[in-house]
């Protein structure tokens, strides 16, 4: 009874291990590929944001995927942090990105919550925040820091995203 219970015990143990490995995301392209969907939500916003409308339906949806993809960046770092060792320095190699990634998604979240909360006032803030020309110049930005590139720094009145783009910039780590 207890060397069948045993042998039972090890075949358990052994099939939950075989599944782990299986199914545990050990690609350093995972990380990557979050800090990618992060950036890509964050531009999906700017457009919102430099119109002063962040309350429609679609400025909503946007907003949302941003804040889920921000989130999601820890959980990817605490997933591969607690993992194999290779996963752990890719993980521990990448969290000053995933720092710098979480700072520029809730710092436009935030501006899009403070127009949100001024009201008919909001539109005018939105437009102060960020214009069109300052717009592109940040989804450029954005788009070379997506491709693992160094980012041209936009220039700006309001100073908008820039720290954190500077920041990216620092951060990225190289591919």
């Amino acid at each position: 009874m207890l060397v069948a219970r045993g042998l039972d015990t090890i075949i358990g143990c052994g099939v939950g291990l075989v599944i782990l490995l299986a199914t545990y995301r050990t690609d350093s392209a995972t990380v990557r590929n979050a800090l990618s969907e992060t950036l890509a939500a964050a531009k999906s916003v700017l457009p919102f944001l430099s119109r002063g409308e962040v309350t429609s339906a679609e400025a909503r949806v946007a907003r949302r995927r941003l804040r889920s993809d921000a989130f999601d960046l820890i959980l990817l770092y605490e997933e591969q942090a607690g993992g194999t060792g290779r996963a752990r320095e890719e993980a521990d190699r990448t969290w000053p990105a995933i720092v710098a990634a979480q700072r520029l998604a809730f710092r436009i979240l935030a501006a899009c919550w403070e127009i949100e909360a001024a009201g008919d006032a909001g539109t005018a803030r939105g437009q102060l925040l960020l214009d069109c020309v300052e717009e592109q110049a940040i989804v450029r930005a954005l788009n070379s820091l997506q491709a693992g590139r160094t980012a041209a720094i936009p220039r700006s009145k309001s100073n908008f995203l820039v720290p954190e783009i500077i920041v990216l910039n620092e951060s990225l780590p190289p591919e």
